[in-house]
């Protein structure tokens, strides 16, 4: 009986020191190392090309400076409180026109120069949430094959300015800014179906800093007869 007793506690000592090894084994581990699900692949960097930002150029090169400008918020020759929605461009000959930022052609609607009879082209190119307007002529001439929906890249020739009077060699282009919503074909005030409408803008904020500076420094030379009255490049309701 003595004998059964001692095999039974030396069994429970065993057990115990057993316990005890398994508790020490268990701390002193390393812990195993975790793969991350594939469902928090949000959590990695992204891989795609950021967009690029929207900076604005000027529609011609610097061998192309315009002599006259018409700046935004003139109300002589346009009605107020909004005024001139755009800048006229003008040359003593023909300049050419080029794309003044990255987009896709949005729009092209036709008209004529009461002056000489050509076919003036209104294009509107529409990058991201804004839109550029150009009236050139010769669209066409230099960019046989342009649709809409086509990506135009800045500093493309588009055309030439249009005829600005029949009586001398001024020519002129209307170039404005704005952001554009889908006309969904409803007509403008005019009554014209466009595809977009335009909540027009001063271009000055959107410019390149070069281009910018380049502009002020051409409305400095620039000839307008009311610089008195609008003496800024965005005036009155436009006036950043």
């Amino acid at each position: 009986m003595r004998y059964l007793s001692s095999i039974s506690l030396a069994l429970i000592v065993h057990v115990l020191l057993s316990i005890v090894v398994l508790m020490v084994l268990a701390c002193t581990a390393t812990p195993a190392t975790t793969t991350p699900s594939s469902s928090k692949s949000h959590d990695a960097p992204s891989t795609s090309t950021p967009s690029k930002a929207f900076e604005l150029g000027l529609p011609f090169t610097a061998e192309h400076q315009p002599l006259g400008m018409m700046p935004l918020g003139e109300t002589i020759n346009h009605d107020p409180p909004q005024g001139h929605p755009g800048i006229d461009f003008q040359w003593p000959y023909e300049a050419e026109i080029i794309v003044a930022v990255d987009g896709i052609v949005g729009d092209i609607q036709e008209d004529v120069n009461p002056f000489d009879g050509a076919t003036i082209y209104n294009l509107t190119i529409v990058s991201g949430k804004y839109g550029v307007i150009y009236e050139v002529t010769d669209l066409y001439v230099l960019n046989p094959d342009l649709r809409i929906d086509d990506y135009v890249e800045s500093g493309r020739v588009l055309g030439y300015p249009q005829r600005a009077s029949k009586d001398d060699v001024w020519t002129m282009i209307h170039w404005a800014l704005g952001i554009v919503m889908e006309s969904n074909g409803r007509p403008n005030p005019e009554g014209v179906i466009e595809r977009y409408f335009f909540d027009w803008l001063c271009p000055m904020p959107y410019f390149l800093a070069s281009e910018r500076d380049r502009l002020l420094l051409i409305w400095n030379q620039a000839e307008y007869q009311h610089k008195d009255k609008f003496p800024e490049i965005c005036n009155g309701y436009y006036k950043d």
